[in-house]
C-alpha cells in the first residue's frame, strides 16, 4: 500500500452496518459497526457515500488485525510505515472526515492506538486496519457542513483549507 492512499478504501466492508442513535439541533450521531474482515476506510467510505456525509468526527474501539501505522517524517515529506501483523486490541480510534478538494470525495484522517497480548502498545497515523472481529465507531455528522482538504505545498499533507 502506498502511504498516499492512507484514508482511502483498501479492502471491503460488505458486512459493516450503522444506525442513527441521536439527533440534535446541529448534529446526527450514528453507531458504525464493522464485522470480522471489514476494512476501516472502506466502511467509512461506504457510510459517507450512503449518508451523504461531507464532515464528521468519529471515535471508537474494537479488536483488529494487520495494522499499518505511519509516522510523518517532515524532512522526507512522507510517512514511515510501521506494519504490525496479527491480532490487537484497538484502545482508541479517532478521526475526522472532510472533503478532498481535488476529488470531491470524503477523506478520513485517522489515528489509532493498539495493544498486543502482552500489553505492548503501538500508535500513530492509521494507514490500514481490519476488524477482527469488530470495530465500533461513534460518528458525529454535521449535516450541511463542508470542510475541504487539499495538499499543503510545504508539508505535502492533505490539510483543511482556510
Amino acid at each position: 500500500m502506498n502511504v498516499e492512499d492512507a484514508g482511502t478504501a483498501h479492502g471491503s466492508a460488505g458486512q459493516a452496518w450503522w444506525q442513527q442513535t441521536a439527533t440534535d439541533a446541529v448534529s446526527i450521531t450514528y453507531r458504525l459497526v464493522l464485522t470480522d474482515g471489514d476494512e476501516l476506510f472502506s466502511a467509512i467510505e461506504k457510510f459517507c457515500a450512503q449518508e451523504k456525509v461531507t464532515y464528521a468526527d468519529f471515535s471508537g474501539i474494537g479488536a483488529v488485525r494487520d495494522v499499518q501505522l505511519g509516522w510523518f517524517d517532515r524532512q522526507r515529506r512522507k510517512y514511515r510505515v510501521n506494519a504490525f501483523p496479527g491480532q490487537f486490541e484497538a484502545l482508541g480510534i479517532i478521526g475526522n472526515v472532510g472533503l478532498n478538494s481535488e476529488t470531491g470525495k470524503p477523506a478520513a484522517h485517522t489515528h489509532l492506538a493498539v495493544a498486543g497480548e502482552d500489553g505492548t502498545t503501538h500508535a500513530g497515523h492509521l494507514l490500514s486496519v481490519t476488524a477482527s472481529p469488530t470495530i465500533e465507531l461513534n460518528v458525529v455528522v454535521i449535516p450541511g457542513e463542508r470542510l475541504s482538504k487539499s495538499t499543503d505545498e510545504a508539508s505535502g499533507l492533505s490539510l483543511y483549507d482556510r
